[in-house]
């Protein structure tokens, strides 16, 4: 009678760092080549199985890789096609190797010193490449220093390995180095803003970054007072962009202009070195005179120039040629009894019976107003240190006032 032998086979490992048999070290990313020898009475060829089966690739009956993603035991158990078996174990222990990130300044001066790190973790060595500086301390450590010189771009890369020989690597770390620049905004210093009006300020070009003297970081900021005023900016490699100091002084602004008319004159009541008349919002070529004379109907508006070259632009005078409305209205001043009065008696046309000039002010020449307030015919002018003043008599539904100087 003839016995049979045991089933078994003998586990082979080939790569990464045999601790005892049947016990690997691995590092990540790697893998162990398994090659199986069968002994004993197999009948047929064997089949192989894997527990757990992930990671394990099938290069022949006897040969399999294993690629497993964290330390694991795996099984593998052997039948032959009467279905008897045999099974045997191995442990693989994978070295989950932390990432190394640098961290440190991207961007660098020329001829300056910069420090670079990556985290620290227990049985590591560390070994830093540099190119474009030199490292002045703390090689083989998490932490060095850099002394740059070039202007060139340079790299720094680190590499971490463990007591199995397994290697983590940050990659070349790209550094720009270079040096801090100057830009003008284009406009002399000292820049005279007449009071009321605004200047825009910004950069001629974009940056990721901006700081202005008041601490604001838009692009571009609206300057309405006397001041100085700077912006520094950071570009895309991180280096400083400083503007130059613009001091901005304040300009007296003069004062509001008053249109008065006479007939088919109009007249600025404020003296100026000049003028300029627009019509519905457009300039009125060659109407740079104190008077104008009225040709066409819209809205008169003069704007007056001091010497300091501050503008000031007047209200609206709307003028309309509906002669009827005003045929025959004018104002009455009894420098005896002081009693102003407007007389439109003679008031024609449809809209005799409903147009009502119930607003009266009262101007100096300067264009200070003195008097506001409803008009019912008559008021009586006391109280004023004026000699001269303007008189303004309007309607809530006709925008044409009517206008006379009055010497008290």
């Amino acid at each position: 009678m003839r016995y049979l032998e045991p089933l078994s086979f003998e586990i082979e490992l080939v790569g990464g760092l045999e601790l005892s048999k049947n016990n690997l070290y691995l590092c990540q990313s790697d893998s162990v080549m398994v090659k199986l020898s069968f002994s004993g009475d197999f009948v047929g060829t064997p089949s192989i199985e894997f527990v757990p089966e992930y990671g394990v690739t099938k290069i022949s009956d006897s040969v399999y890789v294993i690629l497993p993603e964290s330390t694991c035991d795996y099984r593998i158990t052997g039948y032959d096609v009467l279905g008897n078996s045999f099974s045997d174990s191995i442990h693989i222990e994978v070295a989950e190797m932390p990432e190394i990130s640098i961290a440190g300044p991207r961007g660098v001066l020329k001829n300056s010193q910069s420090t670079y790190s990556v985290p620290e973790y227990e049985n590591i060595t560390y070994f830093w490449e540099v190119a474009g500086g030199e490292i002045v301390s703390g090689a083989g450590t998490p932490r060095i220093t850099v002394a740059w010189a070039e202007t060139s771009p340079g790299t720094v890369a680190c590499t971490a390995t463990n007591i199995y020989g397994c290697i983590a690597s940050s990659g070349n770390v790209a550094i720009s180095v270079g040096e801090n620049f100057t830009f003008s905004f284009g406009i002399s210093s000292p820049y005279l803003l007449c009071r009321g009006d605004t200047l825009l300020l910004s950069s001629e070009d974009e940056f990721p970054a901006y700081l202005w003297s008041d601490g604001s970081t838009n692009r571009e900021i609206a300057i309405t007072a006397a001041g100085e005023y700077w912006l520094r900016v950071t570009n895309s490699e991180g280096f400083y962009g400083y503007s130059d100091t613009l001091t901005v002084l304040a300009k007296a602004s003069p004062q509001k202009p008053i249109i008065g008319r006479q007939d088919s004159l109009l007249q600025c009541m404020i003296v100026a070195p000049a003028y300029q008349w627009y019509l519905d919002g457009a300039v009125l070529s060659g109407d740079t005179l104190k008077s104008i004379v009225l040709k066409h109907e819209g809205e008169y508006r003069v704007e007056i120039t001091a010497k300091n070259g501050c503008k000031a632009m007047s209200d609206a005078f709307r003028y309309s040629s509906v002669k009827e409305i005003v045929k025959n209205l004018s104002i009455k001043y009894n420098r005896m009894t002081k009693i102003l009065s407007f007389d439109n008696r003679n008031l024609t046309g449809s809209l005799a019976n409903t147009v009502q000039y119930n607003r009266l002010r009262i101007y100096d020449l300067l264009g200070n107003l003195l008097y506001s307030g409803d008009f019912s015919g008559e008021y009586l002018l006391e109280g004023f240190t004026a000699k001269i003043i303007l008189v303004e008599i309007s309607s809530d539904i006709n925008t044409d006032a009517i206008r006379k100087i009055i010497l008290l």
